[in-house]
């Protein structure tokens, strides 16, 4: 596998060194004062730290993990993505043929290196990681471990698109010249584009060099949902149960320093916090609490987290149905918005065989191969499937398509009667038959458009026996059947 030179480590990339217990993981960065402070993985106990600090700090992986809004929109698109069946097909004869499944890894190298993704990982596991990936990070990364024999891939390494970026090509900025890696420890390892497949939500155009993320459309509502949960849990863990300020009865005293000292320290033991709360409290001196009630508007983070979900519904492309919120679901509008997910995942999954197709079968196992995702089992797409159906019979039937140029579409072998186009025996063109070609059964003379100059040639007895057999086939009348077969005694004299 060819290696890229390592590029110099600086300061910044030593403080963001994670490490192997994120449980236990500390960050330092710069707050809004240029001062470091560091940051802990609870997100709702930070200490001494700044809310601009905070969101400099908050990877998008903390995102995903503590937002429950996000972290359904990823779970439920890295689920269904690996609903639908990937199936390997081989050109032969102009066609596409079925090779295998992932079910059946043996039927083919190309599946048998997909069915291995990273020791510790299954199949379903290892698809599903490429959405997470996309929709985490923008990017996501298979290395090709290959086998020595054959320089084929046999099994893949997953890196992920936090720790991984692009080096672009100095005189093609738009083509990356190699793929860097960050290690856990610290260390930086780099791979050819050739041993890499590189999945891509969505190309930033400032930067080809890069990918779009729906977590960087919806960050700030989710900061801003992160603060207000962080100033509710504030709300209990240090509000006063009554709610004032303790003050001298008297206005015109004043209390000294160690009263004042003495006070805060019975208040930090005594009155704060919800275990405090609601108690009967003795004072000594003459105090008195001068109450502040808590307004409605300070609570309201209820209704900062719901627009905190659609926000994440628009920007995930998934409903928020599917993200549990039911408060106006009904048994119609959860079909549709089930079928508009499916849409969603459809989309993706065919862009990311795309990728796979580009990036892996093609270059390594050539142009007379690929995959293609098949959408059978889905039931939330049956209906889309059955509209499709119509519409290919619509154009069966009006002369548009013929059943192997469907079938080639589909991937599909042709049929030996399969171009021959399909037309209702009651329509032709307008002006083509005149009264005298109308029976007497009111049908008109089919026989007539039986060439009788190629009688020799065998064509008319051909298309006369084709009539017979479309009035089998059809049930038509004895009347109807009788006159064919008298044409078909005429066409043999």
């Amino acid at each position: 596998m060819a290696q890229a030179p390592a590029r110099r480590r600086g300061v910044l990339d030593y403080l963001r060194i994670p490490t192997r217990h994120a449980a236990t993981q500390r960050v330092i960065w710069p707050n809004d004062k240029g001062e470091l402070e560091h940051h802990g993985v609870d997100l709702l106990g930070q200490s001494r730290s700044s809310a601009l600090g905070r969101r400099r700090q908050r990877s998008n992986h903390a995102i995903v993990s503590s937002s429950a809004a996000v972290f359904a929109a990823v779970r439920w698109r890295e689920q269904a993505i690996t609903r639908p069946a990937l199936v390997l097909l081989q050109s032969r004869g102009g066609e596409w043929d079925e090779v295998g499944t992932l079910h059946d890894p043996n039927a083919h190298p190309a599946l048998a290196a997909m069915r291995r993704i990273n020791e510790a990982t299954t199949t379903k596991q290892g698809i599903g990681g490429i959405e997470r990936g996309k929709l985490t990070n923008g990017d996501h990364f298979w290395i090709k471990r290959r086998d020595r024999a054959f320089n084929t891939p046999r099994e893949f390494e997953v890196w992920d698109g936090s720790s991984t970026w692009a080096v672009p090509r100095a005189d093609r900025p738009w083509a990356p010249a190699y793929f860097e890696h960050r290690e856990a420890d610290g260390r930086t390892i780099s791979v050819a584009p050739e041993d890499a497949i590189w999945f891509r939500h969505i190309v930033d155009p400032t930067n080809p060099m890069r990918s779009l993320t729906p977590i960087a459309a919806v960050r700030v509502s989710q900061d801003t949902s992160h603060e207000a949960m962080r100033s509710n849990q504030r709300y209990f863990d240090q509000g006063i149960g009554p709610g004032g300020y303790v003050m001298p009865a008297d206005d015109a005293g004043g209390l000294g320093p160690a009263e004042i000292e003495r006070l805060r320290e019975e208040l930090s033991t005594e009155w704060v916090g919800t275990d405090n709360e609601h108690r009967w409290h003795v004072l000594e001196s003459a105090l008195k609490i001068l109450a502040t009630p808590q307004t409605n508007r300070d609570l309201q983070w209820a209704d900062l987290m719901k627009w905190g979900l659609m926000e994440v519904a628009r920007a995930f492309e998934v409903s928020p149905i599917t993200l549990k919120d039911f408060e106006h679901a009904t048994y119609t509008n959860a079909d549709q918005a089930s079928m508009q997910d499916w849409e969603t995942i459809r989309n993706q999954l065919d862009a990311t065989v795309e990728e796979l197709n580009e990036f892996y079968i093609r270059p390594d196992f050539g142009d007379d191969f690929r995959l293609e995702a098949r959408y059978a089992g889905i039931g939330a797409l049956q209906d889309v499937l059955e509209t499709a159906a119509r519409v290919d019979d619509i154009r069966l039937k009006g002369g548009y398509a013929t059943i192997n140029e469907l079938r080639h579409r589909d991937g599909k072998p042709p049929v030996e009667w399969g171009d021959r186009p399909i037309m209702p025996t009651n329509m032709a063109p307008l002006g083509s038959i005149s009264p005298n070609d109308v029976r007497d059964d009111g049908v008109t003379g089919l026989d007539e458009s039986v060439d009788d100059d190629a009688a020799d040639d065998g064509r008319a007895l051909r298309a006369r026996l084709a009539l017979i057999d479309q009035a089998d086939a059809q049930g038509w009348g004895k009347r109807r059947l009788k006159n064919e077969l008298r044409a078909l005694e005429a066409t043999m004299r």
